[in-house]
């Protein structure tokens, strides 16, 4: 069950449990491999790591994994805006409007 292990993951980020919520995202790809949120969220920790190489190669992951259908559905304004947390758009400097990920209250 995907379900259980992201929100799990989510718990442990919100407690700044990066390595064990980065575990967590890592079972719940397992299960579904091309579920972006997760990918999101374990990029987001290893950037609150200072881990940039592996934040980035999660991004990277979590851009090949989600369609255009969910970018048009969400009305993001651009692939940046809808993945990259607060965080890490401050850890990069990306020139776009903060936002924060939906699925989460941070």
């Amino acid at each position: 069950m995907l379900v259980p292990w992201f929100g799990c993951g989510n718990s442990l980020r919100k407690l700044q449990r990066y390595d064990e919520a980065i575990a967590s995202y890592e079972r719940a790809l397992e299960l579904q491999p091309e579920f972006h949120w997760a990918w999101c969220h374990k990029a987001r920790c290893h950037a609150l790591k200072n881990d940039r190489d592996l934040a980035i190669e999660s991004l990277t992951q979590a851009i090949k994994s989600i369609s255009i259908s969910v970018l048009t559905s969400l009305r993001y304004r651009s692939v940046q805006q809808l993945l990259i947390p607060v965080q890490i758009r401050a850890f990069y400097d990306f020139s776009c409007t903060p936002i924060d990920c939906p699925e989460c209250s941070n």
